[in-house]
């Protein structure tokens, strides 16, 4: 290695985590991670081989920088809400994993090699009103991460900047009151929303509100060979109108009992997630459903659906 390299990559985080793994060209398989204390931002099983990395976003997009360099280099330029060190080991490159089972490959520059101890220092962002970004509103927040790492001894983890931002707070500022994740079972023909228990009767085949004005069938059909997946996510405010990125699918009032609203792909009890509405509010309530992907380039579909309180 001769000088700094750089790889710039977006990495999927789910749970508030992702995973860096020392991987060996002689393993038979991806190692599998360690229980570690996930007391700070990053976290690194005592073999050093497995380094968990925390998230604001529970579910989302993470823009990662890593810098590879010879020696200890000067702390990246920026406005950091923190700054991390702590060690790990590698050797031919760094595996990235999410609890989803999706992964990345970064390659370490030089020679392959055998396991070998760096140093890395965690940089970590968050970019207020970022426009575009996965998902919609939920990611107002975009995250970057920017790793530094080089060869160095194993020493104790140190805080060099200390975090004074917390998840919940982020959600507080824009309103966020819950957020879930939306499973689909391909194929898939339709995603229905609804309020109460019981699913209310649809009396046609395409975008229906339900007679009751409880809930509503988007068709989600059209993707091709694409997987879906999606997120919910319930305000105690409207939401702003202009997404870029986005189409609007549905836009609709729903009004009846209960403090959730269920999200059901394909009419698939299975797969139902409940999405926890603003406590003390009774509605109606103001439904927008968005969509990205269908005719891009993107490998996936994605789904986003939005709820408030309507008037608020």
């Amino acid at each position: 290695m001769s000088g700094r390299v750089r790889h710039e990559t977006k990495f999927y985080a789910c749970y508030s985590q992702y995973w860096m793994l020392g991987t060996l060209d002689s393993d038979d398989e991806v190692l599998e991670p360690e229980d570690v204390s996930a007391e700070r931002r990053i976290d690194v099983t005592r073999k050093g081989r497995a380094a968990r990395v925390e998230t604001h976003a529970q579910h989302g997009d993470v823009n990662l920088v890593f810098e590879f360099h010879e020696q200890e280099p000067a702390r990246e330029p920026g406005e950091w809400q923190e700054v991390v060190e702590d060690s790990t080991r590698l050797a031919n490159e760094v595996f990235l994993l999410n609890m989803d089972e999706g992964s990345d490959t970064i390659p370490v520059p030089g020679e392959p090699a055998e396991l070998a101890w760096w140093r890395v220092r965690l940089h970590v962002r968050l970019d207020r009103d970022a426009v575009g970004v996965h998902p919609v509103g939920y990611d107002e927040v975009r995250e970057t991460h920017v790793i530094q790492l080089w060869p160095a001894a194993k020493s104790k983890p140190e805080i060099l900047v200390q975090a004074t931002e917390k998840v919940g707070d982020v959600w507080e500022e824009l309103g966020i009151v819950a957020l879930e994740s939306i499973g689909f079972h391909e194929p898939s023909e339709s995603l229905v929303l609804h309020l109460g228990d019981s699913v209310p009767e649809f009396t046609s085949e395409g975008f229906q509100v339900s007679a009751d004005g409880r809930g509503v069938r988007v068709l989600t059909s059209g993707w091709g060979e694409k997987e879906l997946y999606g997120v919910g996510v319930s305000f105690t405010r409207a939401f702003p109108s202009e997404v870029s990125g986005w189409e609007k699918e549905a836009e609709v009032t729903l009004t009846g009992p209960g403090q959730v609203l269920r999200m059901v792909p394909n009419s698939d009890s299975e797969w139902a997630a409940e999405l926890p509405l603003p406590e003390g509010e009774s509605g109606p309530w103001h439904v927008v459903v968005y969509a990205r992907g269908r005719n891009s380039e993107r490998e996936e579909g994605e789904y986003h659906v939005t709820v408030w309180p309507e008037g608020r």
